[in-house]
């Protein structure tokens, strides 16, 4: 995230981690959720839960996500995109495609590890905001 403040593409992000333990202290989820606003006017909402497995080592796993782009504009904001897997499993990931009047313009299947890391997802918004709106 430093590099992207550095660069000038974040200029606040209210990210926290958030974690869930068992009454005996054992870590079972961790949760990442805040907001990343952009220089062009990007909010990008972040809500990602990890679980906890300890197996012969700890594992993290990612198991569900939701990042969602707009821009807040008069009257309303406007949705730019939205990737997530609030319908299932990891199997179900996908990408919600807007309109430039920030309508719903169907959703594309994404397979899990084609999932773009944050900080692109964050390049992506920004790239979104900056683009001038047709219509």
């Amino acid at each position: 995230m430093n590099a992207l403040f550095d660069e000038g593409v974040v200029v606040r992000d209210t990210q926290r981690f958030r974690d869930n333990t068992t009454t005996d202290g054992r870590l079972t989820e961790v949760n990442l959720r805040g907001r990343v606003y952009t220089a062009s006017g990007a909010v990008l909402v972040v809500n990602k839960w990890l679980e906890v497995r300890y197996r012969a080592r700890v594992e993290v796993r990612t198991h569900e996500y939701a990042y969602h782009a707009f821009v807040r504009s008069l009257p309303r904001r406007r949705d730019l995109f939205r990737y997530d897997n609030c319908h299932g499993g990891l199997d179900t990931l996908h990408r919600h495609r807007f309109g430039s009047d920030g309508e719903p313009q169907g959703l594309e299947p994404i397979p899990h590890h084609r999932l773009p890391w944050l900080s692109e997802i964050i390049r992506e918004a920004e790239g979104a905001a900056a683009a001038p709106v047709s219509g």
